[in-house]
């Protein structure tokens, strides 16, 4: 968010007038966090900005300069809201609209159409809600790079998790070992080992995994019975593959597939091949 008000107060400093700024949250419970948190700030670091802070909700109607939308992230609080409704209460509301989000993308929508200059979305790339993930993907829609500095993520891969296809595969540290899991946990709980060379995210590149990092070699071969990643091992009768499920502490992703050894692709070649770097 500092980023975005140097970046907008510089821009009124050459237009030589102040600029109105809407913050944006989806939920009341943001507002005072950011309030606090720009009250002295804004007289001491952004004098010709004119800061306000209000939700979603409150925003329709109002008019600024520079709309920054924050909140975008996933899960029950994120924008859109996951919300569970009790079947009773379902019962007493009008059907589901088809569109995923319906309601929500209509106040999205008023949060995107309150700016005359700019519209800014923070947001954690590694729990981006769907919202930020659709307007990512919509070429020619969205500035890069227009910002820079110390809290900016850089572009990272962006890997569908494969046990709920809703969230992002992120690197978290378990007790012993880094792995990749569901940015939905605890929601969606899968999990599984990164690249045997450098531990980073594997893509997937049809009957192959590929290591993310466009300098790394790592390539393995993906279970024909549930889709993970095998790993070399050593039997009686010599190397064979194996499923990296194989052992797995929960019994419902419990992997035993094995399969004989065979040469495998270059990563190069599958990353041209398949298309599979996903880079947000």
């Amino acid at each position: 968010l500092c980023n975005v008000l140097d970046r907008t107060s510089a821009y009124g400093d050459r237009l030589d007038r102040p600029l109105d700024v809407l913050i944006l949250a989806r939920y009341h419970f943001e507002l005072q966090p950011l309030r606090d948190a720009l009250s002295a700030e804004t007289a001491r670091n952004w004098p010709r900005l004119k800061t306000r802070v209000a939700s979603a909700h409150q925003a329709k109607g109002s008019e600024a300069d520079v709309v920054v939308t924050v909140g975008l992230q996933q899960g029950r609080n994120g924008f859109p809201a996951e919300k569970t409704i009790d079947a009773f209460e379902e019962a007493f509301l009008p059907p589901r609209e088809p569109y995923p989000y319906a309601e929500e993308r209509r106040l999205f929508y008023v949060a995107l159409t309150r700016a005359r200059k700019r519209v800014y979305l923070v947001y954690d790339r590694a729990q981006c809600s769907a919202f930020g993930d659709e307007l990512a993907d919509l070429a020619g829609a969205v500035t890069r790079g227009e910002i820079r500095g110390a809290f900016i993520q850089p572009p990272f891969p962006r890997v569908s998790c494969p046990g709920c296809a809703t969230g992002q595969l992120q690197t978290r540290q378990g007790t012993n070992n880094a792995f990749h899991g569901c940015s939905r946990f605890p929601r969606c709980s899968y999990a599984e080992r990164g690249c045997g060379v450098c531990g980073g995210i594997l893509l997937r590149a049809g009957r192959y995994r590929v290591c993310a990092d466009p300098t790394c070699p790592g390539v393995h071969l993906a279970c024909s019975a549930c889709g993970s990643s095998m790993e070399v091992r050593t039997g009686k009768t010599g190397a064979f593959y194996g499923c990296s499920k194989y052992g797995s502490k929960d019994p419902d992703r419990q992997c035993s597939n094995t399969e004989q050894m065979m040469a495998l692709p270059q990563a190069p070649g599958l990353r041209a091949k398949y298309g599979a770097i996903q880079v947000d």
